[in-house]
């Protein structure tokens, strides 16, 4: 915007958000219907079946986390010991700097290395976005696209998700309240088999709220006012993942990942490395690129091209409820995988 228009004119905050909104280009329409999802009597009973089968599983693979985790845990014992030392001394030499105001660490630390790993992983993913080369373009999903970036329209995505991770602070206050905070900044470091059946545990409730809320905002009722933003990218870039109205961003990206440290009472450690693989995750699927080693993206890809697909994260309650018939059947789900080698083929 040319400032001294801006100050002659002494627009409002929210006239210069309209003026920077109506810069941002629009997607052209696809002639994939609006996505509609309707509640229906055998819907909910689906639903309710699902359910039960989940927490089944749930209890029945906690028994086995612990018995494995006991497994892994002798496994790992030797550089445990060689490690833990360190460790340890590096968190109580955190713990002993942000004493007394232990709530301080906890509030801020949480959306701090989640915004540090977030733009990390998508800078990344922006290098190659922006240069391109030829022997990194090949493993791009769908080909074509964003070629070149729309970088008006990036820098647009970036300002909203900067403005969602800002509202992060506030989720960590209000779980802070409520939280065991002398067990959450204890001086004593969590087992790893906690980690692990934590993690299990948070990965449960991630799966049932985000896919809960997502198909709730694919409702005709909340879609077009609320998560229609989201899918203005039908080919994501990796800030995309957090370019979504702040409501959306409350119910679909804050409370999945943070129900789970709040019902099982974390250890502030815990959280961390939580926040941080949740973060490389949404990136990663959001990134446009099915690079070897790291995650697929293909299943929420296909989830912004076709709308009404692949609702969920790790694909279970999609499998259950019957929300990815046709990415099961697509070229898509062939090469849902992760790859060991250079040697990407899509065919």
């Amino acid at each position: 915007l040319d400032l001294a228009n801006v100050l002659s004119k002494k627009m409002s905050a929210h006239e210069l958000a309209a003026v920077e909104l109506s810069r941002v280009p629009t997607v052209a329409p696809t002639s994939t219907p609006p996505p509609l999802v309707r509640f229906s009597r055998k819907w909910w009973w689906s639903w309710a079946k699902t359910l039960a089968v989940v927490f089944t599983t749930m209890f029945t693979t906690h028994f086995l986390v612990i018995v494995v985790g006991n497994s892994i845990e002798r496994g790992v014992l030797s550089f445990w010991e060689g490690s833990h030392d360190f460790w340890l001394e590096l968190w109580l030499s955190i713990r002993g700097l942000a004493s007394p105001h232990l709530g301080l660490l906890y509030i801020l630390s949480i959306p701090l290395l989640s915004s540090i790993v977030f733009w990390f992983a998508a800078g990344l993913y922006t290098l190659v976005d922006y240069y391109q080369p030829p022997f990194l373009m090949q493993f791009k999903v769908q080909e074509g696209t964003n070629t070149p970036m729309d970088w008006a329209k990036w820098r647009h995505t970036a300002f909203v998700a900067l403005r969602n991770q800002v509202m992060a602070v506030g989720m960590t206050w209000l779980t802070w309240q409520f939280v065991d905070q002398e067990a959450a900044v204890s001086e004593e470091l969590p087992r790893f088999e906690t980690v692990l059946k934590h993690g299990f545990v948070f990965m449960v409730c991630e799966e049932i709220l985000f896919y809960t809320f997502h198909r709730i905002l694919h409702h005709p009722r909340f879609y077009g006012p609320i998560h229609k933003q989201h899918h203005l990218w039908t080919a994501p870039c990796a800030p995309a993942a957090l370019y979504a109205h702040p409501i959306e961003h409350v119910l679909a990206n804050m409370v999945p990942v943070t129900f789970g440290p709040f019902l099982m009472r974390s250890h502030l450690i815990v959280v961390w490395i939580w926040m941080a693989a949740a973060n490389a995750n949404t990136v990663t699927a959001h990134c446009g690129y099915h690079f070897p080693i790291l995650g697929s993206p293909q299943a929420h890809d296909w989830h912004h091209l076709v709308f009404n697909e692949n609702f969920g994260v790790f694909g279970v309650l999609d499998w259950l409820l019957g929300t990815n018939k046709r990415f099961l059947k697509s070229q898509q789900w062939k090469v849902h995988n992760v790859y060991w080698s250079l040697d990407y083929i899509k065919e």
